[in-house]
């Protein structure tokens, strides 16, 4: 895959998400078949191959081509710690500073671990914003296990939210590891608002 950053930290995962951060929103990518991955790889036009002579296959490439390509806006992205999640960006070349790419909302409250180590993405934002580094892709591998929230660097009432469990914990089994981010699929996958600690001086304790 070509133009892609990341992941310096880690060589190998077991399962790859794929998200996408573009004008029209941020989508989360269901895999339902090899095509839909032709579709992610082939840049941002969602272009695919010309199919066999195959019935299915052409529905299935119909599809892509026609803008319905499975995906879900706003996602909850629920999978264990060591996947690998690739991003799509789209970077506008001559106002890269209003590109579409994740920031992480490190005081958002359904954040569970304050002391994750989000350099990656800071990264991702100076390069994107400082120099002129041709970027299409962004792949990060979560080792840390804990709920995440993201938003669009350009618009930023869109959300994508990350859980991400231990080896030992997993997802539910019967639902799609992509839903969407409605108050009750955020609260079964478990984000819930963590209370900020008040750091404000005890004046009274004080005097």
């Amino acid at each position: 895959v070509l133009n892609v950053l990341g992941p310096d930290h880690i060589r190998n995962s077991e399962r790859v998400q794929l998200v996408v951060f573009a004008s029209s929103g941020i989508f989360g990518v269901i895999v339902s078949s090899a095509q839909v991955v032709e579709a992610f790889l082939t840049g941002d036009t969602w272009s695919v191959p010309t199919p066999r002579k195959s019935k299915e296959r052409e529905q299935i490439v119909t599809s892509v081509h026609s803008g319905s390509l499975p995906r879900i806006p706003n996602p909850i992205l629920c999978f264990n710690e060591g996947d690998l999640v690739l991003f799509q960006l789209s970077i506008l070349p001559n106002e890269r500073a209003s590109s579409h790419y994740p920031i992480y909302q490190k005081d958002h409250l359904f954040n569970s671990n304050p002391h994750w180590d989000f350099g990656a993405f800071r990264r991702l934002d100076y390069l994107i914003r400082e120099t002129n580094v041709n970027i299409s892709r962004f792949a990060h591998v979560f080792t840390t296990p804990g709920a995440y929230v993201f938003q669009d660097n350009r618009i930023r009432e869109r959300s994508l939210f990350i859980t991400v469990k231990s080896r030992n914990v997993h997802c539910d089994p019967a639902a799609s590891h992509i839903q969407p981010s409605s108050p009750y699929q955020l609260t079964k996958n478990g984000f819930l608002p963590r209370q900020k600690l008040n750091l404000a001086p005890n004046w009274g304790a004080i005097v």
